[in-house]
């Protein structure tokens, strides 16, 4: 094909050109495998069932209940230990709407109290019930769980007490659950009841991890009257994963595109300055190229910096942006390439163009367009509401 600058190498230059990209590549690999940690890690939590004989619908949303530290702990004074709620329950004389359930993390390890680090990037975390069967009280197909929660934060500096919210939500989210196979049920109680499997809840996802300490409270009420978590079985406990992205693994990351993006800049602009001292008009393979290294460069580019300094929840919407776009580029690039080297296929008038493109491209330039803004159009909807209400699904 006339005038591309890669079909004017020799075969010798191309070949030490993919011999460095295939040791480059090479190198990255043992970077992720050597030295780089695992993209993600998590955190299982049981979450404490907190005594609330206090608090009342008007005023429930200036009380937090947190475990930690326990100096300042003037809420959460009274947890229910691992016993059956429906028993605990009626001696006690607590009911759903008395319960709260607190998680609080990071966990202390080791005697130490650790802290999120915004190193971390990202936080979501999923839910998890330990729901059972018993007195012939099952979970209902299609059955609706209704839960009130709060997400909180702290930092050093902070009173011991005070806590910042970050959302409130009342959230609905469908139960599919299907009876343990294996029976599996408390020691000592076999024949009384048995644990249904549930599938994972997701509970909330944040955009950046910009604070030490996080807590969420969570409410499970019961209205039978209003047909409010009436057919969700016999809830015994709830457990949170929480996962984030390894601050060591962000680090390489960082570096990596930190040294990557001059590299990658530095041949886009090469590559354009080959191309205008040809004394014609770049072809579209050309243009093309030129397009795909620049959106690449883009995608490229280490803005996650600034994440380390500024709280930001945009950060997943602009990487999704950022990836799909070139994603796009792509798609265009390999439409492009093709075209141009089926030299024997009858295209019609190649040398008829609009806007500088020839209209053999436009139709399925127009569809490769019309499709990502159409998938862009709703992650862009999901993604915009969760950067107001992270508990959205």
């Amino acid at each position: 094909m006339v005038g591309v600058v890669l079909e004017t190498l020799n075969s010798k230059k191309l070949i030490a050109f993919g011999v460095f990209i295939l040791l480059a590549q090479t190198s990255f690999f043992l970077i992720g495998g050597l030295i780089s940690p695992a993209p993600n890690t998590h955190e299982q939590i049981l979450l404490s069932k907190c005594v609330d004989r206090e608090t009342t619908p008007e005023n429930r949303n200036d009380k937090w209940f947190f475990l930690r530290p326990r100096s300042s702990n003037q809420t959460c004074r009274e947890i229910l230990e691992n016993e059956p709620l429906e028993e605990i329950g009626p001696k006690m004389n607590i009911t759903a709407d008395n319960i709260v359930f607190v998680a609080q993390f990071p966990h202390p390890r080791s005697g130490f109290d650790l802290k999120m680090t915004r190193w971390f990037q990202q936080v979501m975390a999923v839910l998890i019930l330990d729901i059972k069967q018993k007195y012939d009280i099952e979970v209902k197909k299609d059955a609706l769980l209704t839960f009130d929660v709060r997400l909180g934060y702290r930092n050093d500096g902070d009173p011991p007490g005070e806590w910042k919210e970050i959302a409130h939500s009342t959230e609905v989210r469908p139960l599919s659950c299907a009876l343990d196979r294996q029976d599996y049920s408390r020691p000592g109680s076999v024949e009384e009841f048995k644990f249904y499997d549930c599938e994972v809840l997701p509970l909330f996802t944040l955009g950046s991890c910009h604070h030490q300490t996080y807590l969420v409270n969570i409410r499970i009420p019961m209205d039978i009257d209003n047909k409010v978590n009436h057919e969700i079985g016999l809830l015994q406990d709830v457990w949170m994963v929480e996962i984030h992205q390894n601050g060591g693994f962000t680090m390489v990351w960082f570096a990596l595109k930190t040294f990557l993006f001059p590299i990658g800049l530095g041949t886009v602009i090469f590559f354009w300055g080959r191309v205008s001292e040809l004394g014609r008009p770049p072809t579209i393979m050309e243009r093309t190229i030129f397009a795909l290294g620049l959106v690449l460069c883009i995608f490229n580019c280490p803005i996650e910096w600034l994440s380390l300094k500024f709280n930001a929840s945009f950060w997943l919407v602009l990487s999704d942006l950022r990836q799909g776009a070139f994603y796009a580029t792509l798609a265009c690039f390999w439409l492009v390439f093709t075209g141009e080297h089926l030299m024997d296929s009858p295209h019609g008038d190649r040398n008829q163009t609009r806007f500088g493109v020839s209209v053999y491209y436009w139709p399925k330039l127009l569809l490769v367009g019309g499709c990502c803004s159409a998938m862009s159009i709703f992650e862009l909807a999901e993604r915009g509401v969760q950067l107001h209400n992270p508990f959205y699904r």
